[in-house]
């Protein structure tokens, strides 16, 4: 879903001014179901607990520093989430059982078999940390993107992403791809680890391998491994191979490929 599919509010809190009890009755009157905030530099509200009071809200967006954004894991009704506001207090202890789409920083206590068990597509920047594992709880994931901070890691954790369709990885090497293997529904497997961020070390065709997988793209890579496997997925369309090191054997397996998968090595 996207804003498209709500009634949206829209506040600019440097262009409208602050919050008031009249905004609430205006959200509550004309029935609307989602608010989308934009935070002006020169007039920030200092938390967000205005939400609380709007009636049937299921959508939130807010982009600009909140110092505190907390009060946006209370609202139980919420179905999407996107919260872009550089706060880093931790995520309270509260479930929020109607989340489907979820979009944020990386924060103390985040965990998505803890507050959001049904989340479905997850979007997560400024990952610091070394694995997945706080995602991996996350049952119902159907669409993941981590943006890293050009660490050196593992998917550790996405192999308990089990409805996983797909998979995009920002700047963040990994050390190999194993952790994928055994997901049945990976559809889009994209590992972007462009320069600076270090390369990935090892990426195995055969942990990808699914008769759903329609699209590769991997950034990066040291090595790969089971390119014969090319010719073999039923639904592969597309495979973009930037910067990798290729050997002759490599080369080989790629141009059996070509004809009936489309393959780009820019």
């Amino acid at each position: 879903m996207s804003l498209l599919d709500y009634n949206v509010m829209r506040w600019n809190s440097l262009e409208d001014g602050p919050w008031s009890d009249s905004l609430t009755r205006q959200f509550q009157d004309e029935g609307f179901n989602a608010l989308s905030i934009t935070v002006g530099s020169g007039r920030r509200p200092g938390n967000l607990k205005f939400i609380e009071a709007l009636p049937g809200l299921e959508c939130l967006h807010c982009r600009g520093r909140v110092p505190d954004d907390t009060a946006a894991f209370a609202v139980d009704s919420l179905i999407e989430l996107e919260l872009v506001t550089n706060c880093r207090l931790a995520v309270p202890d509260s479930v929020q059982p109607n989340m489907n789409s979820l979009v944020m920083t990386a924060r103390p206590n985040l965990s998505l078999a803890d507050h959001w068990p049904e989340a479905q597509r997850v979007r997560i920047g400024n990952w610091k940390t070394a694995d997945l594992t706080a995602l991996g709880g996350g049952s119902s994931v159907r669409s993941l993107t981590v943006e890293g901070c050009r660490q050196r890691a593992t998917l550790e954790g996405a192999d308990q992403l089990s409805a996983l369709e797909e998979l995009v990885v920002v700047n963040y090497q990994v050390r190999d791809t194993a952790p994928l293997r055994g997901l049945a529904h990976l559809r889009e497997v994209r590992l972007l680890a462009a320069k600076p961020t270090p390369p990935h070390a090892v990426v195995d065709f055969g942990d990808l391998a699914t008769d759903q997988l329609q699209k590769v793209w991997i950034s990066h890579a040291s090595s790969l491994r089971g390119l014969d496997l090319l010719c073999d997925l039923p639904a592969l369309r597309e495979v973009r191979l930037i910067g990798c090191v290729l050997t002759s054997e490599d080369v080989g397996a790629i141009d059996a490929a070509r004809g009936r998968v489309k393959i780009e090595i820019p």
